[in-house]
């Protein structure tokens, strides 16, 4: 440790802030080994001492010496009582597992200080460093027989900051988005198109990465698939959907983080559902100067983007599915059902709106009847 930080820039936050993360992940591999060395020592070193233990004559309290104390003819010979032999069992097992703590607290203030870099990482980044702390946690947690708790705990708070760092932001893209979109049809790129449907047939080996390319244009599609249904969706929720993939890829690669994972999927879609809600139902696209009017075109664009969504809830719930404790599975469904009952309502308002528009253009086309 000392040729990779020096003596005492391993606990200097400013020092360990300043490392590039190539270099981090190095020294955490450094660290890690060395202490599983030092874990296998402390194992090695209890063992002797127990065998140590087990030579000890015992005493029994309150009796006479024993046949041994008159051959060799002394007033003490080594000798422990039961007790006194379970106390230092225990001594030693109390030491053995302080190093332990030690260890997790160790790496868990390395991380700490970096706890800021870390929620900004790609998801890619953030995984290096999870797998490596996984893999010390479990090796040594064999050598020690208990779970790295704080170790554990750390890690995770470290992959709900990244999740909440990327949902703001997600957020925050998604609703310009929405509000910049003109509201016409967009062509799938065939690697989404490819993700998405490999997600619905496997979501355990599902990529979850949509990584476009010049050949994506060329052979890109009208409509998106899902499941059996195809849809003509806009940009943005072209856009959503590797926004979802993202969010999934989060509770694959972070055990544990699902129940949070959950959650930010639903406000991601509620937030579709308001944005899109105000933008064209109640034409606020218009009053913004992006559109000069809502058309029969929009509404219809809209209605089937909402019917993109509704299926994708399902797709969503049928993975998380995978990350979630059995007893939080009733919720999820609950909560999804919830969120197509929301995206049912709003395309049965789109739909009320066609008569309007069909009422509109009747009109105009009178009036302009009248005037020839």
């Amino acid at each position: 440790m000392t040729i990779c930080l020096g003596p005492e820039s391993l606990t200097n936050p400013v020092i360990l802030r300043q490392l590039p993360h190539k270099d981090f992940v190095t020294t955490l591999d450094v660290l890690c080994e060395q202490f599983l060395k030092s874990a296998q020592r402390s194992r090695r070193v209890v063992a002797v001492c127990l065998n140590i233990l087990a030579t000890i004559p015992t005493k029994q309290d309150n009796t006479k010496s024993s046949s041994v104390d008159d051959i060799l003819g002394v007033e003490d010979v080594l000798a422990i009582t039961d007790a006194e032999r379970t106390a230092l069992q225990q001594h030693l097992q109390t030491l053995h597992t302080s190093t332990w703590s030690r260890m997790q607290q160790h790496i868990s203030t390395m991380l700490d200080a970096r706890s800021e870099i870390h929620s900004q990482l790609q998801i890619d980044e953030l995984k290096q460093v999870w797998d490596h702390c996984m893999d010390f946690v479990s090796v040594a947690g064999r050598i020690y027989n208990t779970k790295g708790m704080l170790l554990l705990h750390t890690l995770l708070h470290q992959a709900r900051d990244s999740l909440e760092y990327l949902h703001k932001s997600q957020l925050l893209m998604l609703q310009n988005l929405l509000h910049e979109e003109l509201w016409k049809p967009a062509l799938v790129p065939s690697a989404l198109q490819n993700e998405l449907t490999h997600l619905q047939e496997n979501p355990r080996t599902a990529a979850l990465l949509v990584r476009t390319s010049t050949t994506d244009v060329i052979s890109a599609h009208p409509r998106l698939l899902i499941g059996s249904q195809s849809f003509c969706v806009t940009h943005s929720m072209l856009e959503f959907v590797k926004m979802l993939l993202h969010y999934l890829l989060y509770a694959r690669s972070f055990q544990g983080l699902g129940p949070e994972v959950m959650h930010r999927i639903l406000e991601l879609f509620r937030t579709f559902n308001t944005s899109s809600r105000s933008l064209v139902l109640n034409a606020g696209a218009v009053s913004q100067g992006f559109l000069k009017r809502i058309s029969a075109r929009h509404i219809a664009l809209v209605t089937q983007c909402l019917s993109a969504a509704m299926s994708l809830v399902t797709v969503a719930q049928t993975s998380l599915v995978l990350y979630l404790p059995s007893k939080q599975h009733p919720v999820l469904m609950q909560l999804s059902q919830g969120m197509i009952e929301l995206f049912a309502d709003h395309r049965s308002q789109l739909f009320e709106k066609f008569p309007e528009i069909i009422k509109s253009v009747a009109e105009k086309s009178c009036s302009n009847l009248e005037v020839v």
